[in-house]
């Protein structure tokens, strides 16, 4: 817990390093709050979301706004030394609320998870629960509403609520997201993190990189290429992905999508989703 105590402090002091000077937008809407919302006229035009993809916007919710976003179903599947595991998610739900200009709090919860493990030699282990809640504070530095680059940082804390899959281990990590817009069509996306995970009630550093490319295909549809390597410190484990999706912009404040991951080891986990976003 000294870990994760040392995370949030780190994200708050280092904000003044990482700042860039506030645009015009920014000093005009830092009067707003959660309990004085950034009326309609002054949203940011377009809704940034954290999903499809692994890497996470380092844009925030507009102040005194929510935005949900969810997977309607998501299927995962993995094999390791003669062991399957499947699983079926239903609507996990991430709920952001913006408290401020350039933070916003974020509460993921896994609302029904149905997993089976397969043993060699045993019948399949079926079994229904809700799955963790996760608590995430986002600060954007800068690139909130204008310019080229964004960047922020991501805190989190992973909560154990599930009595069947997991461990009883409070998890938690460190999220820097980045972003370039290249053109009009074109923006880049750079993610780096640090986790400290747990894994049969021990503890293991996991560092995850990314990097995601968005393509504008038509007004309403964009088309989104990621890679991520993900690497266990303890077991010198590393494990690569590609991600594939399409985001669909239904409204302004709607969007809905569909994509892939596919592990690059054997072992590793590939994934396929549905899900949407919509900001109110």
């Amino acid at each position: 817990m000294k870990v994760l105590s040392a995370l949030f402090i780190l994200t708050c002091c280092s904000a003044p390093a990482l700042a860039q000077r506030d645009s015009s937008t920014d000093r005009l809407k830092n009067r707003f709050s959660v309990f004085h919302p950034v009326p309609g006229a002054l949203m940011r035009e377009e809704m940034e979301t954290d999903r499809p993809d692994i890497t996470e916007s380092p844009v925030t919710v507009d102040a005194g706004h929510f935005q949900f976003e969810a997977d309607l179903v998501k299927f995962k599947r993995s094999r390791d030394a003669g062991s399957g595991n499947r699983q079926m998610l239903v609507a996990p739900l991430t709920a952001k609320l913006g408290l401020t200009n350039s933070i916003d709090f974020q509460v993921a919860v896994e609302t029904f998870r149905h997993e089976v493990k397969t043993e060699e030699g045993s019948a399949p282990q079926g079994h229904d629960a809700c799955g963790s809640v996760t608590l995430r504070l986002k600060k954007n530095f800068c690139g909130n509403d204008d310019g080229k680059f964004a960047v922020a940082a991501l805190p989190y804390i992973k909560l154990p609520t599930d009595k069947h899959f997991e461990h009883h281990l409070v998890e938690g990590g460190m999220i820097i997201p980045m972003r370039w817009k290249l053109s009009e069509k074109w923006a880049l996306g750079v993610q780096e993190e640090v986790d400290y995970v747990a894994d049969d009630r021990e503890y293991d550093w996991q560092l995850l990189q990314s990097v995601a490319a968005d393509y504008q295909l038509t007004k309403s549809l964009k088309g989104m290429i990621e890679t991520y390597a993900t690497y266990g410190i303890r077991e010198h484990r590393m494990e690569n992905y590609i991600n594939l999706a399409l985001q669909l912009s239904v409204l302004k404040n709607l969007a809905v999508d569909i994509g892939s991951i596919q592990g690059f080891q054997k072992n590793a986990e590939h994934q396929y989703y549905a899900g949407f976003a919509v900001r109110l």
